[in-house]
């Protein structure tokens, strides 16, 4: 079984490569949004995640939800955990931890794959509960 850590330092591979272009609902490589991404990543690691919204993705890869200041209480936010922007019906917006301060994701307005800081606050002022992924070990 895959681990946060690998989700994390493949998707970090991805920052570093700087070929991943933002294109909403895009699904092939390397055209993404910010839940495509996240699929992608997943099902490079062996999670078989069909890639579709990013209430799709908040409702598949875990039933755990953890406020995110409750979360960097208890430790948990770590490699690998998704951090989602829930809104009524689902979630619109999603990153990925790749340490206990910061997180990626595919950004509209970069363009591509982007660092953004995490703390206590929402991450990039949206994202504030944090899913672990069912299918990773932490």
């Amino acid at each position: 079984m895959a681990s946060g850590q690998d989700l994390a330092n493949l998707a970090v591979n991805y920052l570093r490569e700087g070929v991943i272009k933002y294109h909403r609902g895009g699904r092939k490589y390397p055209n993404f949004d910010c839940a495509t991404f996240t699929a992608f990543c997943l099902n490079e690691l062996g999670v078989s995640i069909s890639m579709g919204t990013v209430t799709d993705l908040y409702n598949k890869v875990g039933t755990e939800r953890i406020p995110l200041k409750e979360a960097h209480k208890q430790g948990r936010v770590v490699p690998g955990v998704l951090i989602f922007h829930v809104v009524p019906g689902g979630a619109d917006f999603n990153v990925i931890c790749i340490n206990k301060t910061t997180a990626i994701y595919v950004s509209q307005s970069k363009g591509g794959i982007i660092e953004t800081k995490v703390d206590a606050s929402p991450v990039s002022g949206r994202a504030d509960m944090v899913v672990p992924c069912q299918f990773l070990t932490y």
